[in-house]
């Protein structure tokens, strides 16, 4: 949505996809990076009222979109929204402002963890101590996160790689040039 003002209905579609092939009532949800606030919004509809979604979200111009994508549909009562850089602030879409500072030695166990958050996700990945049953990670390989090395670590924590696709349908050009790509991995 913040490149172009026209509908993107595949907009975040692999972390979409899998979050409809693995999220089940009552899972408890973690996502570091909330964005716009869509991955945030399908969580919350898929864990319903008995689970959890808590969002880390660095700029403080996006903590306010997914608030307020979460408010319109109904979702506040299930999700928490931090103000929070978890590991190092890296392309950050907007000022951090007051951001807490989040170690990922300090996330919550949850069932699934999704990262977004565009570069970040190798110092998360490897600094991780919480062993979700599933997770759900964009790669950025024109931010030095690229897919191969992050299914490596993947690996190497033991976890298998479920799923391998390009983060965003509609951009899917841009997505194979630049290594962006949605791993899904499980315990």
């Amino acid at each position: 949505p913040w490149r172009s003002r026209k509908n993107r209905p595949n907009y975040e579609s692999g972390l979409i996809e899998g979050m409809e092939d693995y999220l089940e009532p009552g899972s408890d949800v973690v996502i570091v990076g909330g964005g716009w606030g869509v991955t945030t919004v399908k969580a919350a509809e898929k864990v319903g009222h008995d689970g959890t979604v808590t969002v880390y979200e660095g700029s403080a111009k996006e903590v306010e979109r997914v608030r307020r994508t979460v408010e319109l549909n109904g979702y506040s009562d299930i999700v928490t929204v931090n103000h929070a850089v978890v590991g190092t602030a890296l392309n950050l879409r907007g000022d951090s402002g007051d951001a807490k500072i989040i170690h990922p030695e300090d996330l919550p166990q949850c069932d699934v963890l999704e990262l977004d958050c565009e570069g970040t996700e190798i110092e998360i990945l490897e600094r991780l101590t919480i062993r979700p049953d599933v997770m759900l990670v964009e790669t950025h390989g024109r931010y030095d996160a690229p897919t191969d090395k992050v299914a490596s670590i993947l690996s190497n924590k033991s976890y298998s790689i479920a799923g391998n696709v390009v983060a965003d349908e509609d951009l899917k050009d841009l997505c194979e040039s630049d290594d962006i790509r949605v791993l899904t991995a499980l315990r």
